[in-house]
């Protein structure tokens, strides 16, 4: 709240609210009015962020959906306790995991978090009979090479009837800009070719997996 004020009395109006403060019962009544949109496969995406951090909000939200019948995904990296997992997957129609790599001391560098729960997390969600998207960040220097590829496809590979499609997510410097309207440092890293990113779709596609952009 003491942003919000902040806001609403900066004299030249250089910072701004952009987000809305919404009750349940409410998006879900602006979300029904896409509804004509949505077609055979589409319906609601809960991402973020991390939708997970608020999971009260989030498992009153997928419980209003599946009453009015929408269909809907929940997009997580996976940091969350089981408990937190085990009450909202019930309600997901689908889940798009994201997996960033094996190595426990580089995720725990980068992330601020070790995946040991993470891992486990997928593997329970996995065998939940819920249909489940890979999605993979690509990142030089951290991931975007073939021997960490290996060992996700290796993680994945018991898994394979459960992974109905793997994304691979080259990383890009669209955000950029945020990072210096909140004073905050950005990290650069160089951006893949396309024909790398190819590769590595090829790649897993000989392991046997879907791979779709």
């Amino acid at each position: 709240m003491k942003e919000a004020l902040a806001v609403e009395r900066c004299p030249s109006q250089a910072l701004k609210v952009t987000g809305e403060r919404h009750t349940p019962q409410r998006l879900v009544e602006i979300l029904e009015r896409d509804r004509d949109f949505y077609g055979e496969t589409g319906g609601v995406t809960f991402s973020g962020g991390e939708p997970t951090d608020q999971v009260e909000f989030l498992e009153e939200m997928l419980k209003l959906c599946r009453e009015k019948k929408l269909h809907t995904a929940l997009d997580t990296c996976g940091y969350a306790s089981p408990a937190v997992y085990e009450r909202l997957l019930p309600l997901c129609d689908l889940v798009l995991f994201d997996i960033k790599g094996m190595d426990e001391e580089k995720h725990q560098t980068y992330t601020g978090c070790g995946n040991t729960g993470i891992l486990q997390n997928f593997q329970s969600t996995a065998v939940s009979g819920k249909p489940l998207w890979v999605r993979i960040p690509l990142i030089v220097g951290l991931n975007a090479n073939r021997k960490d590829l290996e060992a996700i496809a290796d993680f994945l590979k018991p898994y394979r009837e459960a992974v109905k499609q793997i994304t691979l997510i080259p990383y890009h410097s669209f955000g950029n800009g945020k990072y210096k309207t909140l004073n905050l440092k950005a990290e650069y890293f160089p951006e893949l070719k396309d024909e790398t990113v190819n590769e590595f779709e090829m790649y897993f596609q000989q392991r046997g997996f879907t791979v779709r952009r």
